[in-house]
């Protein structure tokens, strides 16, 4: 039984860092790098930290991209995102959705949050707070950090 619950550990993660690696790719490849002061469109960044149990990490990621997914590409403003595990703190999750503009949830109603939230709760079987929440406006990007791979 331990054997198994280790082996099921190792594919969860494998299962994690794979997700996450695609949606980085997705996001990274689609990035445009511009300075903010010669943009009329700044980049807003959205950042949210979870607790969530590092067994239950493969559903979680999932079941956001599957729910929430569909209502954030409902704004032309909608970028993507990236998920990411703390080194230190395993079962701490990092959501960072990438958006242009300050009115980025113009086409996203309160009523498509709160049925997003509800369906996301049900799918994984409970409610996950958010631990934090910050918003940042993007100033600068380095472009070489589009140039390496």
């Amino acid at each position: 039984m331990t054997k198994f619950k280790s082996l099921l550990q190792k594919l969860n993660q494998i299962l994690l860092t794979s997700i996450c690696c695609v949606a980085f790719l997705g996001l990274f490849l689609s990035f445009k790098t511009v300075p903010a002061a010669a943009s009329q469109d700044e980049i807003i960044v959205e950042w949210l930290q979870f607790s969530v149990p590092e067994d239950e990490q493969a559903l979680f990621i999932t079941k956001e991209i599957e729910i929430w997914d569909p209502v954030n590409r409902r704004s032309p403003d909608y970028i993507g995102k990236e998920l990411w595990q703390n080194d230190k703190q395993p079962d701490q999750l990092t959501m960072i959705n990438y958006w242009h503009g300050k009115n980025h949830r113009q086409n996203i109603t309160p009523a498509m949050v709160e049925k997003a939230e509800k369906d996301f709760d049900i799918a994984v079987g409970k409610t996950y707070k958010i631990l934090e929440s910050k918003t940042f406006k993007q100033l600068f990007t380095d472009s070489s950090l589009l140039d390496k791979k």
